[in-house]
């Protein structure tokens, strides 16, 4: 009865390892197919508030929960970001306080917004997508 048990046992144990095995798929990226990019973003400044009004456009609203904006004081976006945060809305706009970005002290700069879409559904789960094709430049000119 033990050598039986003793041969059974690796058996058991590797049919177990295989068959609890949750990943049975290689990564694929066809679950990505469906995201798409906004596009048309467009940032101004308004002195008289001292704020950036964003607005953009996006083809495919399917799955979309929240909409992330990305700020940065240079085109090198993977590198040198001031602010990144959901907008908190699925509204294609928003407005920001310069000085959420920029000390007061600051007269004239260079701001730069990219926005990227933020998927929830069976395949993706809180899924940041691929910031826009071209982020916009906003001058915030102070006196």
């Amino acid at each position: 009865m033990k050598k039986v048990l003793l041969l059974l046992l690796p058996v058991v144990l590797l049919a177990y390892i295989v068959g609890c095995s949750k990943d049975h798929e290689a990564p694929t990226f066809s679950k990505f197919k469906s995201v798409t990019k906004p596009t048309n973003v467009v940032a101004t400044y308004d002195p008289s508030t001292d704020q950036v009004n964003v607005t953009w456009n996006m083809n495919k609203m399917d799955n979309i929960i929240d909409f992330y904006i990305t700020v940065s004081d240079s085109m090198d976006f993977n590198s040198i970001n001031l602010l990144t945060q959901p907008i908190g809305t699925i509204d294609k706009t928003c407005s920001f306080s310069v000085k959420d970005f920029i000390p007061d002290t600051t007269k004239n700069v260079v701001l730069y917004f990219n926005i990227s879409a933020l998927y929830n559904s069976e395949t993706l789960r809180n899924f940041i997508g691929p910031f826009s094709d071209t982020p916009d430049s906003a001058l915030v000119v102070r006196k």
